[in-house]
């Protein structure tokens, strides 16, 4: 125990002292408050009238505590080696202070009727009362100066029922109450300064959700709360407005502005209280006219108050609109935490969520959620989202049974939350996939390869990390597999409901613009939000195909330009979207028909042609500023013979195997079978239409034949015509 503490326990009769020492090394960890009202009151050191009113109390609350504690054997310490409270510290150093000042007045009978007063009784209004009757009466006034201030101010807001139905006071001058805040000191001293001016002493903390604005609300209230408090906010209490509850029920015209203007007509009638608004933009209409509610408040905000209100960047445009309502504010711009100081925030207050969820809570794993969080969560802000993984990852640890946080929580924890396999960002699962994809996508090895490299890159952790996965045109003949590819990536390694497609040929205008961002204010759909950036928004984990990107509108590849260099957009709302976990390819056709004209048309018998043509092309579309920021150009090879024979054996078999599943059997000789292969050729669209010239050969005959009581079909050539007859296999 502290020198400063002794000082107090000094002053105490010295009968009180020796049930002190005893109880708390037999029956209590530290001195509370709640201990010492019982001391005080069964040992009679306070007034009889004091002791009369709460020794019925004392035995209700203190008493049974001790019954149900655990018996220890009969040891005894010395005061100096026990542990306070933070409330009981709290109250002591409150009455050292007093006592210092007002020697005369401010006795150990008064601060020890004080402490079980306030810790027993519940009306705190009689708990005043009889604080009050334990002064002197002569010098009464002198002590409501500073100490009564502080008390009566607090006793009044209780009485009135405007300020308990539409707010609350964060400061409680006898409940001790201390609040999470780290590493915004200089933001809190920046609004403290504000505070402290003579005129236009109001401050508006603007910041992006989640990077702490209630954090330096209640750093303020720790500091009044603290028996270090500056004179200039000694006395002060801090009172949070309601807008919900202001506004629920509000039927008629002039009943909110009736309800906020009593609450500020109670706030008048207290000289120290400092009036917090969280969501201030609330209180301006969504188009941005001026509300009658605000020019309710604005007399207020000049008549040398202290008010504090919150609001995000994109919403403080709103309060913008409003110039004399602004110019009555001062700004203080909160930025997001780096990683480092939300390591150490959470250091500071991670006791709390071991002590909740009986989790044990490493440095290290503290390390870990902060990194995880900076490289997958883009769209929230520190210490948030660092928090928001914490307590989940706590939940899902103790849902485990288990009492250490590990890597495996965290990482399934932020895994789900971004809606991410688990499996898939291991490069043997990326191994796995990749040979998997060239069984579906026959004779485009070296596409393969090379986009698969993208995937490595990041899941290693060297790629740009303000930069997407991956910048990738596929370029080649149609029918080669470039969309494919794209679907097969998105299933493979992220999900299917993560593969976003736009076909190109739809945004051929300027005005297609809007359909990716979302259409400016005073146009048609602006509420609606940009059809990319709010699939992106949900999924940022996705595979973003802009199919026959030649086709798009220049604005529209201008719009590109910003995500693959900086890996983020800007919305019609001034959302900022990240894409930097996203993959990008787009497909093109450009400079394939002269390529196939100057080399054999059709299937060739090698993969391997000169590509300069193509090259070209793209040179002479493409603007230099697209093409320097394509991670890669990856040009797919035309279908020889033999990748032609596997596909469609592949495609063949596919449709047979349908129609087996179905309890249909379908008996094709092999010249039927070489006979539809012939047909399935095409020198212009390659294997695309292999399926559907399948289905539309041998379907045309089966369905002229097939009836509910046969399931054998068998196809034969009659003068180089497919025929379909019922019988046996």
């Amino acid at each position: 125990m502290d020198s400063i503490y002794l000082e107090f326990f000094e002053t105490l009769p010295k009968h009180a002292l020796v049930p002190l020492i005893q109880l708390v090394p037999n029956k209590f960890e530290i001195i509370d408050t709640k201990l010492l009202a019982y001391v005080f009151v069964q040992h009679g050191i306070l007034k009889k009238k004091v002791t009369d009113n709460l020794k019925e109390a004392a035995d209700k609350i203190v008493k049974q505590q001790l019954k149900t504690l655990p018996s220890k054997n009969e040891t005894s310490s010395e005061l100096k080696d026990m542990k306070l409270s933070k409330e009981c510290e709290y109250l002591i150093k409150n009455f050292l202070y007093f006592k210092n000042k007002y020697s005369e007045t401010i006795t150990s009978d008064v601060m020890t009727t004080y402490i079980s007063y306030i810790m027993i009784s519940d009306d705190k209004l009689k708990c005043f009362k009889f604080f009050d009757d334990c002064l002197y009466v002569k010098e009464k006034q002198n002590v409501k100066d500073e100490l009564y201030l502080q008390i009566y101010n607090f006793a009044g807001s209780n009485l009135s029922e405007v300020l308990k139905n539409f707010g609350e006071y964060l400061t409680d001058p006898l409940f001790y109450q201390q609040y999470d805040c780290a590493f915004r000191d200089k933001e809190i001293q920046d609004t403290l300064s504000i505070l402290c001016r003579l005129n236009k002493c109001n401050v508006i903390l603007v910041g992006n959700p989640g990077v702490g604005k209630t954090t330096i609300v209640n750093g303020i209230c720790n500091i009044i709360q603290s028996p270090e408090c500056p004179k200039y906010l000694q006395g002060y209490n801090v009172f949070a407005l309601n807008i919900n509850k202001i506004m629920s029920g509000t039927t008629y015209r002039g009943d909110l502005e009736k309800r906020l203007d009593d609450v500020l007509t109670e706030l008048k009638k207290q000289d120290n209280v400092i009036l917090f608004i969280d969501e201030i933009h609330t209180l301006f209409s969504k188009d941005g006219e001026l509300a009658p509610v605000q020019n309710v408040l604005k007399p207020y905000l000049t008549e040398s108050s202290k008010v504090i209100g919150c609001t995000t960047n994109s919403e403080y445009k709103t309060i913008e609109s409003d110039k004399a309502f602004e110019r009555r504010f001062s700004i203080v711009r909160i930025e997001e935490m780096s990683e480092l100081s939300t390591i150490e925030t959470i250091e500071q207050c991670k006791q709390k969520y071991e002590e909740f969820h009986n989790v044990a809570i490493s440095r290290t794993m503290v390390r870990r959620i902060v990194s995880m969080c900076s490289l997958y969560i883009k769209n929230r802000y520190f210490p948030d989202k660092a928090f928001d993984i914490l307590d989940k990852s706590c939940v899902r640890c103790k849902l485990l049974g288990r009492e250490e946080l590990s890597v495996e929580d965290v990482e399934n924890t932020v895994y789900e939350f971004c809606n991410i396999n688990p499996t898939s960002l291991s490069i043997d699962k990326i191994n796995n996939a990749q040979e998997t994809v060239k069984e579906v996508i026959i004779g485009q090895e070296e596409a393969i390869n090379t986009a698969f490299n993208c995937i490595r890159r990041y899941c290693i952790g060297v790629n740009d990390k303000r930069k997407p996965i991956g910048n990738l045109l596929f370029v080649g003949p149609t029918g080669t597999g470039k969309t494919e590819l794209c679907k097969q990536i998105a299933n493979k390694i992220f999900t299917p409901e993560c593969f976003i497609r736009f076909d190109m040929s739809e945004f051929m205008e300027s005005h297609s613009v809007s359909k990716l961002i979302g259409s400016p204010p005073g146009y048609v759909g602006f509420n609606q939000g940009g059809s990319l950036t709010e699939l992106v928004k949900h999924n940022p984990f996705s595979v973003i195909l802009f199919d026959e990107i030649e086709k798009a509108h220049k604005d529209v590849i201008n719009i590109l330009l910003q995500i693959m260099d900086d890996g983020r957009l800007t919305d019609s709302f001034g959302t900022t979207v990240d894409f930097c976990n996203c993959l990008i390819a787009m497909t093109s056709n450009i400079g394939c028909k002269e390529y196939m004209n100057k080399n054999t048309l059709g299937f060739s018998d090698s993969a391997t042609r000169d590509t300069s043509i193509i090259k070209n092309e793209i040179n002479n579309y493409f603007r230099p500023e697209f093409l320097n920021r394509l991670t890669n150009i990856i040009y797919f090879n035309t279908i020889t013979k033999d990748v032609f024979t596997t596909i469609f054996d592949m495609e063949f078999e596919n449709f047979i195997r349908r129609y087996r599943d179905v309890g249909i059997e379908l008996a094709i000789p092999e010249d039927v079978k070489m006979w539809i292969k012939s047909k399935c050729f095409d020198e212009k669209n390659g294997v695309r239409f292999v399926k559907n010239k399948i289905e539309s050969l041998i379907e045309n005959e089966l369905f002229c034949n097939i009836t509910n009581d046969n399931k054998n079909y068998n196809f034969h050539l009659t003068d180089n015509k497919l025929v379909c007859k019922k019988g046996e296999c």
